[in-house]
C-alpha cells in the first residue's frame, strides 16, 4: 500500500497548505531564493484555483501532511505550450518516486488537454541535480542554458518535451 496520496488542487484551503509547504525547512534544499522565486512560492498555488489552464498537484502522507507538490501552466502566448512550476518533495520522502509518479499524472494531464509541448526551468547547480536527472529519465531534453539567471554563478537550464 502506498504511504501516500496524489491531488490534484482545487480549494483555497490545499492552496494554503501548498503554499506552507513549499516555504517550509522540508521542502528546498537550496533556500537561496531569489525575491521573484519567493514571490512565486507564495503566490502561485493561489493563482492557479484562478486560471484555466493551470494545475497543482499535491501529495498527503497517512497523516494528511503535504509532502509534495507540483504545477503547470500554459503559457502566455496560449497556443498550448506549457511551463512548469514547482517539483518538490518533503526532504524525509525523497526517493520513493513520488516526483517521478506526479510528473507522470501532469503528463497523462498534459496530453489528454492537448498539449503541444512542456518547458520545466531548473538552476543548473548541484543542488537540482536530481530534478535534472528525473527530467531526462521521462525524456526531456536540455534546450537552453541561462548563466548566472538566479544569481552571480547560478545559472537555469531549460528542459523540452513533446506532449
Amino acid at each position: 500500500m502506498e504511504e501516500y496520496v496524489i491531488y490534484m488542487l482545487e480549494t483555497d484551503y490545499d492552496a494554503k497548505r501548498i503554499t506552507d509547504f513549499l516555504l517550509s525547512e522540508y521542502s528546498f534544499d537550496d533556500r537561496n531564493h531569489t525575491p521573484g522565486e519567493i514571490m512565486q512560492l507564495k503566490n502561485n498555488a493561489i493563482k492557479s484555483l484562478g486560471e484555466n489552464n493551470y494545475f497543482y498537484w499535491y501529495a498527503e502522507n497517512k497523516k494528511g501532511e503535504i509532502i509534495a507538490a507540483h504545477g503547470v501552466y500554459e503559457n502566455e502566448q496560449k497556443t498550448g505550450g506549457y511551463e512548469g512550476d514547482y517539483l518538490v518533495v518533503h526532504k524525509n520522502y525523497r526517493n520513493r518516486g513520488i516526483a517521478s509518479k506526479m510528473m507522470d499524472l501532469m503528463l497523462e494531464h498534459l496530453r489528454i488537454n492537448k498539449a503541444r509541448y512542456l518547458l520545466v526551468g531548473t538552476c543548473d547547480t548541484d543542488a537540482y541535480r536530481a530534478i535534472r536527472h528525473l527530467l531526462e529519465k521521462k525524456g526531456f531534453k536540455q534546450a537552453g542554458h541561462y548563466p548566472h539567471y538566479y544569481f552571480e554563478g547560478e545559472g537555469k537550464l531549460v528542459y523540452y518535451i513533446k506532449i
